[in-house]
Order: C-alpha cells, then structure tokens, then sequence
C-alpha cells in the first residue's frame, strides 16, 4: 500500500490553505506549516517596515522647505491651473 495516500494532506497554519492550492509548504517545528504565499507575504512585510525605519527618507527643516516653496510662482502656477479648468 502507497502511504502518502493516507497521509494527512499539509494545511498551511496561517492562511489554512491546503498543499494542492499552493506551490509549496514547508513544515516547522511543532507541526507548524507555512506556504510559499505566506512565506513571500511575510517578506514584503519585513521589508516595508524596514524601509519605513531605515531613514532613507530625509526630512527638510521648514525654512528649506519655505525656501524650495518660494522658488515657484505661485501665481503664475494658480493661472495655469485654471486655463486648464
């Protein structure tokens, strides 16, 4: 007789979905499973919380953002915007 037969089908432990919905499940420790969609889930997670702290993102002091504002004339701009209206 064939044993894989009669072997429980895996189920991923955190989306529940079951071995023939997904390419690929992995089993841990303590019957603890996780598929290949939760796994890649669990990666763009890590790495958008990573960007958010990483401080890539520089913040201006006011005065340099006052600065680049007044580059641009406003005016000019507001006329603009409203020919397109």
């Amino acid at each position: 007789m064939d044993n894989d037969k009669y072997q429980k089908e895996q189920v991923c432990s955190f989306c529940h979905k079951c071995g023939h919905e997904v390419k690929e499940i992995v089993s841990g420790p303590d019957g603890i499973s996780i598929c290949n969609e939760c796994v890649a889930r669990c990666i763009d997670i890590m790495n958008i919380k990573e960007n958010k702290t990483s401080g890539d993102i520089k913040l201006l002091p006011p005065q340099e953002i006052k600065d680049k504002l007044g580059m641009y004339d406003w005016r000019q701009m507001n006329k603009r915007a409203k020919e397109l209206i």
